[in-house]
Protein backbone atom coordinates (compact mmCIF):
# COMPACT_ATOMS: atom_id res chain seq x y z
CA UNK A 1 0.00 0.00 0.00
CA UNK A 2 2.96 2.33 -0.53
CA UNK A 3 1.54 3.91 -3.68
CA UNK A 4 4.82 5.61 -4.66
CA UNK A 5 6.46 2.22 -5.25
CA UNK A 6 3.99 1.26 -7.97
CA UNK A 7 4.37 2.11 -11.63
CA UNK A 8 1.87 4.52 -13.12
CA UNK A 9 -1.40 2.72 -13.88
CA UNK A 10 -0.41 -0.46 -12.02
CA UNK A 11 -2.82 0.09 -9.13
CA UNK A 12 -5.76 0.73 -11.45
CA UNK A 13 -4.89 -2.32 -13.56
CA UNK A 14 -4.58 -4.56 -10.51
CA UNK A 15 -7.85 -3.27 -9.09
CA UNK A 16 -9.72 -3.95 -12.31
CA UNK A 17 -8.17 -7.42 -12.61
CA UNK A 18 -9.19 -8.45 -9.08
CA UNK A 19 -12.69 -7.07 -9.46
CA UNK A 20 -13.09 -8.85 -12.80
CA UNK A 21 -11.94 -12.12 -11.21
CA UNK A 22 -14.52 -11.82 -8.44
CA UNK A 23 -17.27 -10.91 -10.90
CA UNK A 24 -16.43 -13.89 -13.10
CA UNK A 25 -16.12 -16.60 -10.45
CA UNK A 26 -18.66 -15.29 -7.87
CA UNK A 27 -17.32 -17.02 -4.75
CA UNK A 28 -19.81 -17.45 -1.91
CA UNK A 29 -17.65 -15.44 0.49
CA UNK A 30 -14.55 -13.27 0.16
CA UNK A 31 -12.46 -12.61 3.28
CA UNK A 32 -10.54 -9.39 2.75
CA UNK A 33 -7.37 -8.64 4.73
CA UNK A 34 -6.66 -4.96 5.28
CA UNK A 35 -8.03 -1.66 3.97
CA UNK A 36 -7.03 -1.94 0.33
CA UNK A 37 -8.38 -5.46 -0.23
CA UNK A 38 -11.63 -4.54 1.53
CA UNK A 39 -12.23 -1.44 -0.58
CA UNK A 40 -11.32 -3.20 -3.82
CA UNK A 41 -13.64 -6.14 -3.16
CA UNK A 42 -16.43 -3.69 -2.34
CA UNK A 43 -16.10 -2.21 -5.83
CA UNK A 44 -14.12 0.86 -4.77
CA UNK A 45 -10.63 2.11 -5.58
CA UNK A 46 -8.20 0.77 -2.92
CA UNK A 47 -7.39 4.34 -1.90
CA UNK A 48 -11.05 5.37 -1.57
CA UNK A 49 -12.30 6.86 1.69
CA UNK A 50 -16.00 6.15 1.08
CA UNK A 51 -16.04 3.11 3.36
CA UNK A 52 -14.92 3.05 7.01
CA UNK A 53 -11.31 2.17 7.82
CA UNK A 54 -10.52 -1.47 8.51
CA UNK A 55 -10.24 -1.02 12.29
CA UNK A 56 -13.88 0.07 12.29
CA UNK A 57 -15.03 -2.22 9.46
CA UNK A 58 -13.43 -5.50 10.54
CA UNK A 59 -15.73 -8.32 11.52
CA UNK A 60 -18.69 -7.06 9.51
CA UNK A 61 -20.46 -8.86 6.70
CA UNK A 62 -21.19 -6.84 3.57
CA UNK A 63 -23.04 -7.44 0.31
CA UNK A 64 -20.60 -6.21 -2.32
CA UNK A 65 -21.77 -4.46 -5.51
CA UNK A 66 -19.68 -7.14 -7.25
CA UNK A 67 -22.35 -9.69 -6.28
CA UNK A 68 -20.55 -11.51 -3.45
CA UNK A 69 -20.61 -11.56 0.35
CA UNK A 70 -17.56 -9.94 1.95
CA UNK A 71 -16.16 -10.30 5.47
CA UNK A 72 -13.60 -7.60 6.25
CA UNK A 73 -10.69 -8.50 8.55
CA UNK A 74 -7.48 -6.93 9.78
CA UNK A 75 -4.29 -7.71 7.83
CA UNK A 76 -2.08 -10.34 9.55
CA UNK A 77 0.92 -7.99 9.36
CA UNK A 78 -1.00 -5.40 11.39
CA UNK A 79 -2.01 -8.09 13.87
CA UNK A 80 1.64 -9.07 14.29
CA UNK A 81 2.56 -5.46 15.05
CA UNK A 82 -0.19 -4.98 17.63
CA UNK A 83 -1.18 -8.29 19.18
CA UNK A 84 -3.92 -6.86 21.42
CA UNK A 85 -6.57 -6.78 20.15
CA UNK A 86 -5.95 -7.54 16.46
CA UNK A 87 -4.47 -11.05 16.58
CA UNK A 88 -7.29 -12.34 18.75
CA UNK A 89 -9.86 -10.60 16.55
CA UNK A 90 -8.38 -12.04 13.37
CA UNK A 91 -9.16 -15.49 14.76
CA UNK A 92 -12.66 -14.36 15.74
CA UNK A 93 -13.30 -13.03 12.23
CA UNK A 94 -12.04 -16.16 10.48
CA UNK A 95 -14.29 -18.33 12.64
CA UNK A 96 -17.19 -16.04 11.76
CA UNK A 97 -16.36 -16.52 8.07
CA UNK A 98 -16.52 -20.31 8.52
CA UNK A 99 -19.90 -20.09 10.25
CA UNK A 100 -21.19 -17.93 7.42
CA UNK A 101 -20.02 -20.42 4.80
CA UNK A 102 -21.39 -23.39 6.73
CA UNK A 103 -24.77 -21.64 6.87
CA UNK A 104 -24.72 -21.05 3.11
CA UNK A 105 -24.36 -17.25 3.33
CA UNK A 106 -28.07 -16.48 3.87
CA UNK A 107 -29.48 -13.01 3.37
CA UNK A 108 -28.19 -10.48 5.87
CA UNK A 109 -30.48 -9.59 8.76
CA UNK A 110 -32.65 -6.50 8.39
CA UNK A 111 -33.80 -4.34 11.27
CA UNK A 112 -37.37 -3.01 11.27
CA UNK A 113 -37.83 0.27 13.16
CA UNK A 114 -41.21 1.93 13.75
CA UNK A 115 -41.13 5.59 14.82
CA UNK A 116 -44.00 5.97 17.30
CA UNK A 117 -45.89 9.08 16.22
CA UNK A 118 -49.44 7.81 16.90
CA UNK A 119 -50.97 6.33 20.08
CA UNK A 120 -51.96 3.12 18.28
CA UNK A 121 -48.29 2.50 17.47
CA UNK A 122 -47.51 2.83 21.17
CA UNK A 123 -50.15 0.20 21.94
CA UNK A 124 -48.58 -2.04 19.31
CA UNK A 125 -45.27 -1.67 21.15
CA UNK A 126 -46.90 -2.50 24.51
CA UNK A 127 -48.39 -5.67 23.01
CA UNK A 128 -45.00 -6.75 21.63
CA UNK A 129 -43.08 -6.32 24.90
CA UNK A 130 -42.23 -9.54 26.71
CA UNK A 131 -43.23 -11.92 23.93
CA UNK A 132 -39.75 -13.43 23.52
CA UNK A 133 -38.34 -16.40 25.46
CA UNK A 134 -36.32 -14.38 27.97
CA UNK A 135 -38.82 -11.55 28.03
CA UNK A 136 -36.04 -8.96 27.67
CA UNK A 137 -36.25 -5.64 25.89
CA UNK A 138 -33.26 -3.47 24.99
CA UNK A 139 -33.27 0.29 25.45
CA UNK A 140 -31.16 2.99 23.86
CA UNK A 141 -31.45 6.73 24.39
CA UNK A 142 -30.28 9.53 22.14
CA UNK A 143 -29.77 13.04 23.44
CA UNK A 144 -29.01 16.51 22.11
CA UNK A 145 -26.14 18.82 23.02
CA UNK A 146 -28.01 20.02 26.14
CA UNK A 147 -28.42 16.40 27.35
CA UNK A 148 -32.14 16.45 26.64
CA UNK A 149 -33.51 13.07 25.58
CA UNK A 150 -34.30 13.14 21.85
CA UNK A 151 -35.80 9.66 21.64
CA UNK A 152 -35.92 6.20 23.21
CA UNK A 153 -35.28 3.07 21.16
CA UNK A 154 -36.98 -0.13 22.35
CA UNK A 155 -36.03 -3.46 20.78
CA UNK A 156 -38.59 -6.21 21.34
CA UNK A 157 -36.61 -8.71 19.23
CA UNK A 158 -33.19 -8.59 17.59
CA UNK A 159 -34.86 -7.49 14.35
CA UNK A 160 -37.81 -5.35 15.51
CA UNK A 161 -37.65 -2.05 17.38
CA UNK A 162 -39.80 0.97 18.11
CA UNK A 163 -38.45 4.47 18.67
CA UNK A 164 -40.42 7.00 20.69
CA UNK A 165 -39.48 10.63 19.92
CA UNK A 166 -39.52 12.88 22.99
CA UNK A 167 -41.69 15.57 21.40
CA UNK A 168 -45.23 15.57 22.80
CA UNK A 169 -46.47 15.03 26.33
CA UNK A 170 -47.93 11.59 25.66
CA UNK A 171 -44.62 10.47 24.12
CA UNK A 172 -42.64 11.67 27.15
CA UNK A 173 -45.10 9.81 29.40
CA UNK A 174 -44.64 6.67 27.29
CA UNK A 175 -40.85 6.89 27.59
CA UNK A 176 -41.18 7.14 31.36
CA UNK A 177 -43.73 4.29 31.47
CA UNK A 178 -41.45 1.89 29.61
CA UNK A 179 -38.30 2.85 31.51
CA UNK A 180 -39.98 2.43 34.90
CA UNK A 181 -41.86 -0.78 34.00
CA UNK A 182 -41.00 -4.14 35.58
CA UNK A 183 -39.98 -5.57 32.19
CA UNK A 184 -36.36 -6.84 32.33
CA UNK A 185 -34.13 -4.50 30.36
CA UNK A 186 -30.71 -4.68 28.72
CA UNK A 187 -28.58 -1.68 27.79
CA UNK A 188 -25.11 -0.83 26.55
CA UNK A 189 -23.25 1.29 29.14
CA UNK A 190 -26.47 1.76 31.11
CA UNK A 191 -25.00 4.39 33.46
CA UNK A 192 -25.34 7.03 30.73
CA UNK A 193 -28.99 6.19 30.02
CA UNK A 194 -29.81 6.11 33.74
CA UNK A 195 -28.17 9.52 34.15
CA UNK A 196 -30.30 10.97 31.34
CA UNK A 197 -33.48 9.44 32.77
CA UNK A 198 -32.85 10.82 36.26
CA UNK A 199 -32.07 14.21 34.77
CA UNK A 200 -35.61 14.09 33.36
CA UNK A 201 -37.21 13.06 36.66
CA UNK A 202 -37.59 9.29 36.28
CA UNK A 203 -35.50 6.12 36.46
CA UNK A 204 -34.73 3.01 34.41
CA UNK A 205 -35.86 0.09 36.55
CA UNK A 206 -35.06 -3.63 36.42
CA UNK A 207 -31.88 -3.44 34.34
CA UNK A 208 -30.79 -7.08 34.23
CA UNK A 209 -27.90 -6.87 31.75
CA UNK A 210 -25.31 -4.34 30.64
CA UNK A 211 -23.54 -5.59 27.53
CA UNK A 212 -20.34 -3.80 28.52
CA UNK A 213 -20.23 -5.79 31.77
CA UNK A 214 -20.95 -9.05 29.94
CA UNK A 215 -18.04 -8.40 27.59
CA UNK A 216 -15.70 -7.58 30.47
CA UNK A 217 -16.51 -10.95 32.04
CA UNK A 218 -16.12 -12.90 28.79
CA UNK A 219 -13.01 -11.14 27.43
CA UNK A 220 -11.23 -9.07 30.11
CA UNK A 221 -8.05 -8.89 28.00
CA UNK A 222 -9.89 -7.25 25.11
CA UNK A 223 -12.33 -5.19 27.17
CA UNK A 224 -10.06 -3.77 29.84
CA UNK A 225 -7.42 -1.10 29.44
CA UNK A 226 -3.82 -2.21 29.93
CA UNK A 227 -0.58 -0.29 30.05
CA UNK A 228 2.64 -1.53 28.49
CA UNK A 229 5.23 -0.73 31.18
CA UNK A 230 8.10 -0.61 28.68
CA UNK A 231 6.57 1.94 26.36
CA UNK A 232 4.18 3.58 28.81
CA UNK A 233 1.53 3.39 26.13
CA UNK A 234 -2.02 2.19 26.50
CA UNK A 235 -2.90 -0.87 24.47
CA UNK A 236 -5.89 -0.69 22.21
CA UNK A 237 -9.01 -2.28 23.64
CA UNK A 238 -12.48 -2.72 22.17
CA UNK A 239 -15.82 -2.79 23.97
CA UNK A 240 -18.30 -0.36 22.32
CA UNK A 241 -21.56 -1.36 20.66
CA UNK A 242 -20.08 -1.03 17.17
CA UNK A 243 -17.34 -3.46 18.15
CA UNK A 244 -19.65 -5.95 19.88
CA UNK A 245 -21.90 -5.90 16.82
CA UNK A 246 -18.94 -6.92 14.65
CA UNK A 247 -18.65 -10.12 16.68
CA UNK A 248 -22.23 -11.07 17.51
CA UNK A 249 -24.36 -9.58 14.68
CA UNK A 250 -24.62 -10.21 10.95
CA UNK A 251 -25.52 -6.61 10.09
CA UNK A 252 -22.76 -4.07 9.51
CA UNK A 253 -22.90 -1.41 12.23
CA UNK A 254 -21.41 1.94 11.42
CA UNK A 255 -23.11 5.26 11.19
CA UNK A 256 -22.47 8.84 10.22
CA UNK A 257 -23.12 11.01 13.26
CA UNK A 258 -23.81 14.00 11.01
CA UNK A 259 -27.57 13.95 11.60
CA UNK A 260 -29.96 16.48 13.13
CA UNK A 261 -31.06 15.77 16.69
CA UNK A 262 -34.73 14.79 16.66
CA UNK A 263 -34.67 13.74 12.99
CA UNK A 264 -36.17 10.52 11.62
CA UNK A 265 -32.64 9.41 10.75
CA UNK A 266 -31.61 9.65 14.39
CA UNK A 267 -34.73 7.74 15.48
CA UNK A 268 -34.07 4.92 13.03
CA UNK A 269 -30.44 4.62 14.10
CA UNK A 270 -31.54 4.61 17.74
CA UNK A 271 -33.91 1.72 17.06
CA UNK A 272 -31.23 -0.23 15.22
CA UNK A 273 -28.82 0.34 18.11
CA UNK A 274 -31.34 -1.19 20.50
CA UNK A 275 -31.73 -4.23 18.21
CA UNK A 276 -27.98 -4.76 18.15
CA UNK A 277 -27.82 -4.36 21.92
CA UNK A 278 -30.46 -7.05 22.41
CA UNK A 279 -28.80 -9.49 20.00
CA UNK A 280 -25.36 -8.99 21.58
CA UNK A 281 -26.80 -9.39 25.08
CA UNK A 282 -28.63 -12.61 24.26
CA UNK A 283 -25.62 -14.20 22.58
CA UNK A 284 -23.22 -13.22 25.34
CA UNK A 285 -25.67 -14.51 27.95
CA UNK A 286 -25.67 -17.89 26.19
CA UNK A 287 -21.88 -17.97 26.44
CA UNK A 288 -21.92 -16.96 30.10
CA UNK A 289 -24.50 -19.60 30.98
CA UNK A 290 -22.49 -22.18 29.04
CA UNK A 291 -19.36 -21.35 31.04
CA UNK A 292 -21.30 -21.50 34.30
CA UNK A 293 -22.61 -24.94 33.36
Amino acid sequence: NDWKRHKEGAIEAGTEALQALITEHQPKLVVTLGNEAFRTCMGEHPGSKVLPGIQDARGYLWDSPLGVRVLSAIHPAAAEREWVPWMALLGVDLRKAKRELDAGCPALDERSVTIVTEPWELQELRNAIGTQERGWIALDTENDAELQISCLGVAVTKDVAYTIPNEEGWQHAAIREICESATPKVLQTHAHDVYLARKHGFDIKNVVVDTMFQWHVLQPELAGQKVDDKKKKKRRTRKGLAFLSSIFCRTAWWKDYDFVSGSDEQSILCGKDSCNTLECAEKMQEQLEGQAG
